[in-house]
């Protein structure tokens, strides 16, 4: 990657226009962002250039269209402009810790877009569109994280994202789980502790038949209660496969036994 400071933009911009892959980066106070993108074969496109203090919309609006990756957090953004639907080649958007309290309904437009950070936000003090995780969005979302937002509901079309992976809802104020997340039936993977929750939706584990990874530590709910559960079972060996797995590969670091985390 490339820092780019006062005095030092042409260079930048020469670097960006070499076709380098990469990064460009700017020091020049807030927002602080992050533009990657790859040129293809035979083009030396720009991969991107941030050397003043426009905002991020504007930036968005001249990005180039073969942008893959957008790095936003640690910023002090309030919020996000319509104009992030243009950016239709983007496969990641990090925006965490930042200060959004709503998202634009344009970002379901994202149909290349495979991972999106959201965590330490404070959408739970505004309003999320209902379709804002539809659209082409639906149907590319691998990896979401909405984590420590202050959420006390989801957006229903979150049930409709069909090769979704990886969810992330933990530190949250969520009471329940949206039943329609049980569709979801790639999910390998979601951590839903630190929140309100007493129960699982009903049949929650028999519809997620590649759950393998279940966290709902610092919730109000019963181990045993959970051990009951349509579905646990199958739950426990897809999760012992998975550890099995790992140990295989020499890739195992600290291994909780807890049953989810919940003592």
């Amino acid at each position: 990657g490339v820092w780019i400071e006062k005095g030092a933009a042409a260079a930048g911009r020469r670097y960006c226009e070499e076709g380098h892959t990469g990064s460009v980066h700017t020091r020049l106070g807030p927002p602080r962002v992050r533009f990657e993108a790859a040129p293809s074969w035979g083009d030396r496109r720009r991969v991107g250039e941030l050397a003043d203090r426009r905002p991020l919309g504007e930036h968005a609006e001249g990005a180039s269209r073969g942008l893959q990756t957008l790095l936003c957090s640690q910023n002090a953004l309030t919020e996000l402009p319509s104009s992030i639907g243009q950016l239709g080649s983007l496969q990641k958007l990090a925006l965490s810790e930042n200060q959004l309290r709503t998202l634009p309904v344009e970002l379901s437009q994202l149909g290349k877009l495979k991972t999106l950070q959201l965590d330490s936000n404070c959408l739970g003090k505004g309003s999320l569109p209902p379709d804002v995780f539809g659209g082409t969005l639906s149907r590319a979302l691998e990896e979401l994280d909405l984590s420590a937002n202050g959420l006390e509901e989801l957006p229903s079309s979150i049930a409709g994202l069909v090769v979704l992976q990886r969810l992330v809802l933990s530190r949250n104020r969520l009471r329940q789980l949206p039943a329609g997340l049980g569709e979801l039936v790639t999910l390998q993977y979601l951590d839903a502790s630190e929140n309100l929750l007493s129960m699982l939706p009903d049949g929650f584990l028999v519809k997620l038949k590649s759950l393998s990874e279940l966290w709902l530590k610092g919730n109000p709910m019963e181990r045993l209660k959970l051990q009951e559960a349509p579905g646990f079972n199958a739950f426990l060996e897809r999760r012992k496969q998975r550890l099995d797995a790992r140990i295989d590969a020499n890739v195992v670091g600290r291994v909780d036994l807890t049953v989810c985390g919940l003592e």
